[in-house]
């Protein structure tokens, strides 16, 4: 499945302003690919990477700490907080979606 944008975008809120946004996501038999955004009044950078992939997880905790200087092991716990809400809106989606093609 290719990634859609979110449009309601879940956010973690970090230290000192910053927070962690999944811009688009999708599901895929290897889990859900996600472009996360690190954001501090604006985005300072976004990736796509496996959300459910531990390694994928910890490589964007540690790039997102070396920018934004915060710690790598609370980025890539808020990572794995990220999941469940971009499933949620998903699924959100999705939902909405089936409403609207059943209304038509």
């Amino acid at each position: 499945m290719a990634l859609q944008p979110l449009t309601s975008v879940p956010k973690i809120p970090l230290e000192e302003g910053w927070e962690i946004q999944a811009l688009a996501a999708g599901r895929t038999s290897d889990g859900h690919p996600t472009t996360v955004a690190l954001w501090n009044s604006k985005i300072k950078t976004a990736q796509t990477i496996l959300l459910d992939d531990i390694t994928a997880r910890d490589a964007l905790a540690a790039h997102f700490a070396r920018l934004a200087s915060l710690d790598a092991d609370l980025l890539s716990a808020m990572l794995v907080q990220l999941l469940p809400k971009v499933q949620e809106a998903l699924r959100e989606q999705e939902q909405g979606k089936l409403e609207h093609q059943t209304t038509q």
